[in-house]
């Protein structure tokens, strides 16, 4: 498997996921079938790097692209029609390629990255439509930057679980990593320069070498970060707890490994996962560590069944329980 996401809003353990060869299927692992459900062709995408998927709220529409390249589609599966290329421009590829989808007044949104450098926008994935166009300023020999102006570089996108603010952790030159969060609802209807400077936007620190870094929701404006320090050789394993409308830092928890390439998942508890250490649960309340399983390690979660899924060295399934 390229990538793999659950299917929440069905019942029972059900997953999309992409192939090496082209391929989204289906997976029910309560009745143990697979399914195909289209081949992902006619695309710019390098099947054999990196992949990443979305999948929208209601399960329509999915977004593919190299987590690290330049190329995506978002695709109606109800039409199997391309509804969205994407393309982002070269300079930004230092970081995951920027997508989320999410619903507001019962449609269906994408958050993406854009061709031209340091924007993001929100698309219609059903027609294509663009719905945050805007001009981006330039800024050259001037003394004070013009308004709207964003030397930035967007990053991995996060969205709260009731999907009305985002954070994004991505970075500038030279590099630093700049975890910034904002009102989805105000960009999508208010304020199109919201991920720009809109009053909404807070910029949470700032971090030398390291972006894209795991991170997680706690509750619909409480946002966990993993890492403790300004630079990112010399990050203490540990979480920071920050409230996203004010912007501030409200808690700590020394202990948690993650790394760069490991990530974080709150259902009750924080587990904190990576390739050294397997899997760790903390309680958020008292900072403790209530158990550890090594042999553990994937980020892949269905919230709804309450289960891990790990893709074995030969292919197989492990599907790992949470009994409370």
């Amino acid at each position: 498997m390229l990538a793999i996401q659950p299917l929440y809003t069905l019942e029972g353990n059900k997953w999309l996921a992409i192939t090496k060869h082209k391929e989204l299927i289906n997976l029910d692992f309560d009745n143990c079938s697979i399914n195909k459900v289209l081949e992902i062709d006619n695309t710019e995408i390098d099947f054999n790097s990196d992949i990443c998927l979305h999948i929208s709220p209601n399960n329509r529409f999915i977004s593919v692209a190299n987590t690290l390249g330049l190329y995506g589609v978002a695709i109606d599966l109800n039409t199997q029609q391309h509804t969205i290329k994407l393309k982002r421009s070269n300079y930004g590829n230092h970081s995951k390629f920027p997508l989320s989808f999410f619903e507001y007044k019962g449609k269906q949104y994408l958050v993406h990255s854009d061709e031209r450098i340091k924007r993001l926008d929100i698309s219609d994935p059903e027609t294509g439509q663009l719905l945050t166009n805007r001009e981006l300023p330039s800024w050259r020999n001037e003394k004070e930057p013009p308004p709207h102006y964003l030397d930035y570089s967007h990053g991995s996108l996060c969205l709260s679980p009731n999907q009305e603010w985002i954070a994004d952790f991505g970075w500038m030159w030279h590099p630093i990593g700049i975890l910034r969060t904002w009102n989805l609802h105000k960009w999508l209807e208010e304020n199109v320069w919201e991920s720009e400077d809109g009053e909404s936007l807070k910029e949470l620190f700032w971090r030398d070498y390291f972006w894209d870094g795991p991170m997680c929701w706690l509750d619909n404006t409480t946002l966990a970060v993993w890492g403790i320090g300004g630079h990112g050789d010399a990050l203490i394993p540990g979480v920071i707890f920050f409230d996203v409308v004010t912007g501030n830092e409200i808690g700590k928890i020394i202990g948690p490994k993650a790394g760069e390439k490991g990530s974080m998942i709150f259902d009750k508890y924080l587990f904190s996962i990576s390739k050294e250490e397997g899997t760790s649960v903390w309680e958020i309340a008292t900072s403790e560590r209530l158990c550890i399983d090594k042999s553990l390690f994937s980020a892949n979660y269905h919230k709804v069944a309450k289960q891990f899924l790990q893709i074995e060295n030969d292919g197989a399934f492990l599907i790992s329980n949470i009994i409370d």
